[in-house]
């Protein structure tokens, strides 16, 4: 930990990247910087769970420099509140000493986030950009690209280290291709001048081609602001999907394989389709992970043989885990559900979560065991199609309400900075898994939203080595996709004709109507759900309205349990 007087405190760096370097100050303050311009470096500023907006400016100026502290005192304050950060001002110039320092190399940090620029080099990379790439920014304003590759097309983010990765790739192409050019020119000149008396095996022998030069990171910083401008000046509006999108009355699912193909999904069936076919754009984040090529004729009982349901309610606890399955895998136009997986030690909860996170949107973390501040949430929301969080014990009421915000898609904002009325905008609705023992949620906001399953102890005769039981799961899992995405395609040719009876209707309406459309698709007997999901909303009312009184159930796992015996069971 940085130590925290004044005259020994040193700005401490907690993350260094190619482009951006994060330093933690005193009183849980952190700053992320990166370059901007010549003369400016970009700065952003978090504590807790508040985020600034960032800024940009000459960090060797005591005028850029009061006016961070002066964002930091209000965005971190509260009114009629003792100080937060009492150290910021001093920090703030202490932080401006270190990345003005000169290193061993003779260069300071600034100085390594600002090279010379070039401009003939910049030129070529903005021309590289807009030959190669279709340019065209979100209804956010967030540019984007479709970058063309030999065999398919990917769509960036363009302030992403993966377009970063494909313009210096395609620079360097056309840069080698230019320089062979000059080389060959080179050689046939020779051979004019030298004629009869040029060497035999001059023309056969390899081109001595010069290596492309290097992207000065100015130049380079330059050509990506040029970039960005372009696709938000003069490039299409469109909305980007993670994983899943819905277009024309159709669904589909990224695959996230290395040819980017899709999985299509309408009324006649389902089919695989390759990149440059998709008509929605799918974008990406290094967290995801590939879903295998489905294949036809699976079955989801399949799955159902490897998952451990309870005996007296197994058909109405398999319905509520295939209905949340069902809608993960589709856009919902209502709220999404939050299925939550309660047992005691030995029940394979964790297990459960990463196999139905396995068929819907496999993650290279395969969930969170919780989150301490927004900005965490945020992360994921913007990097994955489903948030699960794995033996939660209990929520605390802000993250309570942040996950009610997600399966909703409320979204989160902040003020843009020096205006009235601007905000920056960060959305995005997610369906939810999570497990725990007991009692996970209690807020009654969350339970309506919740889908409830209990599941019971592991027979010892039942348990597998990981290593055979997740073989046996990649073995059957394309076969169980392939189904999946049939009784989608039942789904929606069935949807409209569903109407719910009033006592039938929640606040997950829509995925409740879902739900009843797929049921027959999915092997599940009419009239299952409807009755899972009123004994769950049931269960979950009774929790949040009132505690537990002495020998009664007291956890949401033993109230299902019993509302199991007095009414789901054969």
């Amino acid at each position: 930990m940085a130590n925290d007087k004044s005259d020994d405190f040193v700005p401490e760096i907690v993350d260094e990247q190619d482009d951006e370097y994060t330093f933690k100050l005193r009183d849980d303050v952190f700053v992320a910087v990166r370059f901007a311009s010549e003369k400016k470096l970009r700065f952003q500023m978090w504590r807790k769970m508040v985020m600034l907006p960032a800024d940009e400016g000459n960090i060797f100026t005591q005028s850029f420099r009061d006016r961070l502290v002066a964002q930091a005192r209000d965005g971190f304050n509260e009114p009629d509140k003792p100080d937060n950060v009492p150290h910021i001002a001093e920090d703030v110039g202490k932080l401006a000493t270190v990345l003005g320092h000169r290193g061993d190399g003779g260069k300071s940090m600034q100085e390594k986030l600002a090279e010379q620029e070039g401009s003939s080099i910049t030129e070529r990379l903005i021309t590289v950009a807009e030959e190669g790439a279709t340019l065209f920014c979100t209804p956010e304003q967030v540019p984007h690209a479709v970058c063309k590759k030999p065999d398919h097309r990917e769509i960036l983010l363009v302030e992403s280290r993966e377009f970063r990765v494909w313009l210096r790739g395609e620079y360097r192409r056309k840069e080698r291709e230019r320089l062979e050019d000059i080389a060959r020119a080179e050689r046939e000149r020779t051979l004019d001048v030298m004629g009869a008396m040029a060497p035999k095996d001059l023309t056969d022998a390899p081109l001595e081609v010069r290596r492309p030069p290097v992207i000065p990171p100015a130049s380079f910083a330059t050509a990506m602001e040029e970039i960005k401008a372009t696709a938000m000046l003069e490039g299409l509006v469109e909305e980007v999907h993670l994983r899943v999108a819905g277009h024309d009355g159709k669904v589909y699912v990224d695959l996230c394989n290395e040819k980017w193909e899709a999985v299509e999904i309408s009324t006649e069936g389902w089919k695989i389709m390759p990149s440059d076919e998709v008509p929605v754009k799918f974008v990406r984040s290094n967290a995801m992970r590939e879903l295998p090529h489905p294949r036809a004729g699976g079955s989801v009982e399949e799955l159902r043989q490897m998952l451990t349901l309870p005996e007296e309610n197994s058909e109405e606890s398999w319905s509520l885990i295939l209905a949340w399955v069902m809608q993960a895998l589709t856009p919902c136009e209502g709220d999404y559900p939050i299925l939550v997986l309660l047992g005691g030690h030995g029940t394979a909860k964790s297990t459960h979560t990463e196999m139905l996170r396995e068929l819907v949107d496999p993650a290279v973390v395969e969930h969170e065991r919780t989150y301490h501040e927004v900005r965490q949430v945020y992360i994921d929301v913007t990097t994955s199609r489903l948030l699960a969080l794995d033996n939660v014990s209990q929520l605390p009421d802000w993250l309570s309400d942040i996950l009610c915000r997600v399966s909703s898609g409320g979204g989160f904002k902040t003020r843009t900075l020096f205006t009235n009325r601007d905000q920056e905008i960060f959305k995005g609705k997610r369906p939810i898994i999570m497990n725990g023992i007991s009692e996970v949620v209690k807020n009654s906001d969350i339970l309506d939203r919740s889908l409830l399953v209990d599941l019971p102890p592991i027979p010892s005769n039942r348990r597998k080595y990981d290593k055979v039981l997740w073989a046996e799961f990649n073995e059957h899992r394309p076969g169980i996709l392939g189904a999946l995405f049939a009784a989608i395609a039942a789904g929606l040719a069935g949807e409209e004709n569903v109407v719910l009876e009033d006592e039938h209707k929640s606040r997950l309406i829509d995925f409740d109507r879902w739900a009843v459309a797929t049921e027959a698709a999915l092997g599940i007997e009419p009239g299952i759900y409807v009755k899972a999901r009123k004994f769950s909303r049931e269960s979950a009312s009774e929790t949040a309205s009132k505690p537990s009184p002495c020998g009664a159930p007291s956890t949401i796992s033993q109230t299902i349990t019993t509302r199991t015996r007095r009414g789901w069971g054969p």
